[in-house]
């Protein structure tokens, strides 16, 4: 559950930071939005595009609940080789970056989009992936867990 000052009703132009924009319509994708690559970038968690991405800066279109200032866990017995493909939804720690596979559209190559950037650095040229991971809201008692995902799951499916 949400306390009502942990969340604001708009469209994904309003999200910064780290945001999770759920949708009023439970047949409706959720987004996490991040701006560690630079621009406002909102990636579809669930639906038929879930683990592709586009811009969201200006975007009024889509509009839902916001919840700012999520944080991502990972679980760290769900790792994977960052070097062999694996499937859209993994994350993988690289350099300074934590970043998610996902696609621009169905027919368009992979790409790691970065959600959190400015880590401490990992050692040159070492990475690790990562298939299941939560977003959360809080920290210590008051943290919750808002979404969860197994990118293997969501590739057999």
């Amino acid at each position: 559950m949400l306390a009502p000052h942990e969340f604001l009703v708009g469209p994904l132009a309003l999200a910064s930071g780290i945001t999770l924009l759920l949708r009023r319509d439970a047949g409706e994708a959720s987004f996490l939005v991040t701006s560690a690559p630079g621009e406002p970038t909102a990636i579809f968690l669930d639906g038929q595009y879930r683990f592709s991405y586009m811009p969201s800066a200006g975007n009024d279109d889509w509009t839902g609940v916001l919840v700012p200032n999520v944080a991502i866990e990972i679980d760290e017995t769900s790792i994977l080789d960052a070097s062999e493909g694996q499937p859209l939804g993994v994350l993988v720690r690289k350099h300074t970056r934590l970043s998610i596979r996902a696609q621009r559209d169905p027919h368009r190559s992979v790409s790691t989009i970065a959600i959190v950037a400015d880590l401490p650095a990992c050692h040159a040229n070492e990475s690790a992936a990562f298939a299941r991971w939560q977003i959360v809201v809080g920290e210590g008692l008051s943290k919750r867990v808002l979404k969860t995902f197994d990118a293997r799951e969501a590739a057999a499916a």
